[in-house]
Parts: structure tokens; sequence; C-alpha cells
């Protein structure tokens, strides 16, 4: 019944139910909760500033994760709260945070994208350096670069495909800064 209630608040987008959808993100049965992101992606830009409210304070993980993936589904409205999200506490907000920034792929990510690939948990660098090749920027190709060289495995590898995606990546100076190994990687990841 309450899976009901709120695809049929959905149905309705009326911005007044904002408040109500975000409570049901947290509600014990997942399936009401996944209702409550479709609901909240139908309402649209009105839903972007009390999601980025609950994606900053809600109290459990899983509310930010699910606020983070209907931001997602949102679009370009929701940019800078995600990428604002890229500073978050929990790793795995900030992982979605990255990946949905690379969804939109809406340049204005690149500078906070770029930031990311210095954090301290892996999953979140890689997600970054995926996102990068997917906004397909020549700003990224120095922050990629210097990706290159990271200590884990997964991040070099996003950070190799991230480049050979990226459209006028080899005219860019800072490639030649490119570890000896990594050129070979990115010549094979090209072709």
């Amino acid at each position: 019944m309450r899976r009901a209630a709120v695809q049929a608040l959905g149905e309705i987008k009326d911005p007044q139910t904002i408040d109500t959808l975000i409570t049901a993100l947290d509600d014990q049965r997942w399936q009401v909760g996944e209702a409550a992101v479709r609901a909240l992606t139908k309402i649209g830009t009105p839903a972007v500033k009390p999601l980025s409210a609950a994606l900053r304070d809600g109290d459990e993980g899983h509310v930010r994760r699910s606020a983070a993936r209907t931001l997602e589904k949102i679009g370009t409205p929701a940019v800078r709260p995600l990428s604002a999200a890229l500073k978050d506490d929990d790793g795995h907000v900030r992982w979605l945070a990255a990946k949905a920034l690379g969804r939109i792929k809406n340049a204005w990510a690149v500078e906070p994208l770029s930031a990311a690939l210095k954090d301290g948990d892996s999953d979140v660098r890689e997600a970054a350096a995926w996102a990068l090749g997917h906004i397909n920027s020549t700003r990224a190709v120095e922050p990629l670069v210097t990706a290159l060289a990271d200590e884990d495995e997964g991040v070099r590898q996003a950070a190799t495909e991230a480049l050979a995606g990226i459209n006028d990546a080899w005219d860019v100076e800072p490639l030649g800064d490119a570890p000896e190994n990594a050129t070979d990687d990115l010549l094979r990841a090209r072709a």
C-alpha cells in the first residue's frame, strides 16, 4: 500500500509532496524506496534542492545513496549538488556521485572530478577517472595523465581508457608526461 501511495504521488508530480517522498526513501521495504526514487525523478528540478539537503544531511547512508541516484536521473540541474557529494564522508556516496556525474556528462563537473582523483578511496578515484572519460573534455587530460601513475591498477586502467576515449587527447601537451609504460597502454586502448 505504501508503494502504491508513493507511486501515486509521483504521478501527480506535486512539488509539495517532495518531503514525504524523501522520507519514503528510508522506508523499511526497498520497493517503497525505489518507488520514491522514481516519483522524485518525475517531479524533477523542484526536487533538486531538498534532495541535495538529504544528500548532505541524511542520517543513514542509504538515504544519501538514494538521493544521489535520484539526482543522477534528474540530470544537469543536479550537477552542483552531486559535485559537492564528492566530498561526502561515505565512500559509497562519493562513488555514486562520481558515476552519476559521468552519466550526466556535463563539463562543469571536470574540476570536482579531477579533485576526486586524489580521494583516499581507490574505488572513488577509479569512478572519477571513468566519469572524466565519459565527459570527454580535454580539460581532463592533465589530471588523468597524473592518474596513470596511481598506486591502484583499477585507477590506472580507468585513466587509460578515459584518455583513449577523449577526443583530441593526443593533441594536449601533458600527455607527454605520461609514465613510459602508460603510453603503450594508451596506444593499445586507442586501437
